[in-house]
């Protein structure tokens, strides 16, 4: 399922019913071109029924966009390959994926918000369960993770900011919930101690931010922070390590 390919601009609405893409590793790709076209635009948009896909890919190469619209029903990812949910995968490239409502279930692989391009995911609302995830995980990407009132999302596994050297990640809990307990909420590493990491700022202002460990800036070279304010919360449950190296 590609939608919005070569310079085209393709929309995508399930307004209820059942949506399958399972039978191609990458079956589904929102925001691609091909070598010497323009740009293209492409959304997938889920108010009610199910989406069940394989590996999905979101902004595929160069100046693609692409959006995924979660605002009701539920939209589950069934791959067990090295990528489940990818944003922004190429240089130049754009993925943004919203949750305003509904059940996002992507547990079964990690979750990639801007692998080499610009990756953007907002959980305003609804539930987001991921697996390993990683929020700037290429040179030169940035990845921005933010989650607002009534947004809840549980990676099960690491959560890296900026996880290597020239990627930039933010994380902003400005309400709802954001859950890292089976696994390290690396900020500016790759949540190793001593690993090699990029950029990475957090802030905490509302809502809870609950982890197993904290590291923070635990890499030469990593400029990065965790900042509470206001009515920010965060939780941990084992221990926090700040600037190890």
């Amino acid at each position: 399922l590609n939608v919005g390919v070569q310079g085209g601009t393709g929309d995508v609405f399930v307004t209820g019913g059942l949506l399958t893409v399972t039978n191609q590793v990458a079956g589904t790709v929102i925001g691609s071109i091909l070598l010497g076209a323009s740009d293209g635009l492409g959304r997938l948009t889920i108010s009610n029924g199910t989406v069940l896909a394989h590996d999905i890919v979101i902004g595929s190469n160069q100046t693609a966009r692409g959006e995924l619209n979660v605002v009701g029903g539920t939209f589950t990812l069934v791959s067990s390959n090295s990528a489940a949910v990818r944003l922004g995968i190429t240089s130049g490239a754009q993925g943004m994926m919203t949750v305003a409502g509904g059940n996002v279930i992507a547990t079964n692989a990690p979750t990639l918000i801007g692998e080499v391009g610009q990756g953007t995911l907002i959980v305003s609302n609804g539930t987001m369960m991921t697996g390993q995830t990683s929020v700037g995980l290429g040179t030169n990407s940035q990845g921005s993770l933010t989650l607002k009132t009534n947004g809840q999302m549980t990676v099960m596994g690491n959560l890296a900011i900026g996880s290597v050297l020239g990627a930039t990640g933010n994380v902003n809990v400005t309400g709802g919930q954001l859950t890292v307990t089976n696994g390290t909420f690396g900020v500016g590493d790759s949540g190793a101690v001593g690993s090699a990491g990029g950029v990475a700022q957090v802030t905490v202002s509302d809502g809870l931010l609950q982890a197993a460990t904290v590291l923070v800036g635990d890499s030469f070279g990593s400029a990065s922070s965790l900042t509470i304010s206001s009515n920010g919360h965060v939780m941990v449950l084992g221990g926090i390590r700040v600037n190890g190296n």
